[in-house]
């Protein structure tokens, strides 16, 4: 085989692994950005889960009176 018709096989099966790794990388962002929005959709608000925070800080450290 001549050199330029190896340079020319390697260069397009660089070019092909370069393509399938970009190909891949859309469909990994595809998927993340189609799973972020399925969490967004089924998960409590940011109120509820900061009111559940502080109720459950104040039952733990919250000052309890003591009954004489």
């Amino acid at each position: 085989m001549s050199k330029s018709k190896q340079m020319f096989t390697e260069e397009r099966e660089r070019s092909q692994d370069q393509d399938s790794h970009f190909d891949a990388e859309y469909r990994y962002e595809q998927w993340m950005s189609q799973l972020k929005e399925k969490q967004n959709h089924n998960s409590n608000s940011a109120v509820e889960i900061l009111n559940d925070v502080f109720k459950s800080y104040g039952e733990i450290f919250g000052t309890k009176t003591k009954v004489k």
